[in-house]
């Protein structure tokens, strides 16, 4: 349920994580939907527990298997140790990031110390980062971006795209407290991505789009001539919400209409608002009113 929703009300995901504590052997459930999930809904404190439950189940699990399971020589090639590996990570790292987002780093520098299988760039970055200097960290993650870029030669390297796709993330971070929409929108629109590529990705709807929509908005306003023209493909994206439907649209793009125009307002109403603003078209039935401010 958590990978499939786009909006996350406190209450839902406080429900589903209750319901995941309660049953922990049945239930399984990616570290990547509960950190999402959690800050999302501003309840990182209820995806820390989860998180940490997690940990010290798989903990126990391994010690009882090493103490009553059959003996099994350990391999670097052994896949069931690299998804054991992988897994930790995967959690440690989604750990990491329900900290940061409440600004704890002194667990954050914990946590990456002590995690084996990371570059040391990251680390390095998270001390940077944790010291406010924020400039610093966004070299430190461009680096490691550039150094360690995800190529056919490492695709069989699933930790270092977990690392990957942290660096992405601190690095838009970064950008954003140095109000540094030209790298933040570089790094965001790689590869062919467009505002409906985001949104078609639950994973990148969650994570980029917020930095995306916030980029290309401040480059739209504030931005050189070459740059404001650069964003047209937020224009379309905003003005292609209100399009009203005829007759020759099919009805599932109609719904796909009335679902982002629903999402967007509710997640983005001041951002729709300032481009509307912008565009100086005060009759548009998105701009927010007093009524919709205070609610």
């Amino acid at each position: 349920m958590l990978s499939q929703s786009e909006i996350f009300y406190p209450s839902f995901v406080a429900a589903i994580l209750d319901i995941v504590l309660s049953k922990p052997e049945q239930i399984q459930i990616s570290a990547q939907y509960i950190s999402a999930s959690t800050i999302a809904s501003h309840l990182e404190s209820v995806g820390i527990l989860t998180i940490e439950y997690f940990i010290r189940l798989n903990q126990m699990n391994e010690s009882n298997l090493n103490t009553f399971g059959p003996l099994k020589k350990k391999l670097k090639s052994d896949p069931d140790l690299n998804s054991q590996l992988y897994k930790k990570i995967d959690q440690w790292l989604e750990l990491a990031k329900c900290y940061r987002s409440l600004a704890n780093y002194d667990d954050v520098r914990g946590i990456f110390s002590q995690t084996p299988g990371l570059k040391s760039i990251t680390l390095r970055a998270i001390e940077e980062e944790s010291h406010a200097d924020f400039l610093l960290a966004l070299n430190s993650y461009v680096t490691a971006l550039e150094q360690y870029p995800l190529t056919d030669e490492t695709a069989n390297d699933p930790i270092l795209e977990l690392e990957h796709e942290f660096w992405t993330q601190s690095m838009l971070n970064c950008c954003n407290q140095l109000n540094n929409w030209t790298i933040m929108s570089k790094h965001i629109f790689i590869d062919n991505t467009t505002f409906d590529t985001l949104w078609s990705n639950a994973h990148q709807l969650n994570y980029l789009m917020p930095y995306a929509i916030r980029a290309k908005l401040k480059l739209l306003i504030a931005g050189n001539e070459k740059e404001q023209l650069e964003q047209d493909d937020l224009c379309q994206f905003f003005n292609n919400l209100s399009t009203n439907s005829n007759k020759t649209v099919a009805t599932a793009n109609v719904e796909t209409t009335f679902v982002k125009r629903s999402y967007i307002e509710k997640q983005y109403p001041f951002e729709l608002a300032t481009f509307f603003l912008y565009q100086k078209d005060f009759d548009r039935k998105y701009l927010l009113n007093r009524s919709d401010i205070s609610e």
